[in-house]
């Protein structure tokens, strides 16, 4: 069993695929996919680690990634064609784009999704770190609509007057000369 999977009690599932030379592991009782190998040829007895970062080897079909992508875009034309160019730029790393993409898009919403598809097209930033910083962007750039409330002093600090200064002593005090 892939040692970052084990539980104490947990039962796995083993399946072999000989034609494509695999081995994946899923949970008994749930079904969901631990790992999977490459089998090892003449390999008897000795520990095959799967490398740290376990999430990017998951079983996970790249047809199937593009189009959640592409839905969470709502089937956007230039999301598309977004999509395209990063698959055409990155090659080697078109499943790390799009679940860099697929996880923004489940912490934003649409209206900000689209708006930083079109900032990133309109700049030619084809990158999904690209699309996420443009994301960021437009999180802080939202303006926060605040309530005014009035708040009433008590009568005690109402005769309470803050001193006011001329400016030219606080520049005097901070060695610049006016």
């Amino acid at each position: 069993m892939p040692s970052e999977t084990y539980r104490p009690g947990r039962q796995a599932r083993i399946e072999v695929d000989e034609k494509i030379g695999e081995i994946s592991f899923f949970d008994n009782k749930t079904n969901e996919f631990l790992a999977n190998h490459k089998i090892a040829i003449g390999v008897i007895g000795k520990l095959i680690k799967l490398p740290k970062n376990m999430d990017r080897y998951k079983i996970c079909k790249y047809d199937e990634l593009k189009r959640e992508v592409l839905t969470g875009f709502g089937e956007n034309p230039i999301a598309k064609s977004f999509i395209e160019k990063i698959i055409e730029k990155y090659p080697r790393y078109v499943r790390d784009q799009l679940r860099i993409i697929k996880k923004s898009q489940d912490i934003y919403g649409e209206e900000k999704l689209l708006e930083a598809l079109n900032y990133c097209t309109e700049h030619d930033l084809f990158s999904a770190t690209d699309f996420r910083d443009a994301l960021e962007y437009f999180k802080i750039e939202a303006p926060v609509h605040q309530k005014i409330i009035n708040i009433k002093i008590p009568d005690k600090y109402s005769a309470v007057v803050a001193q006011t200064r001329n400016i030219s002593i606080y520049s005097k005090t901070m060695g610049v000369i006016s």
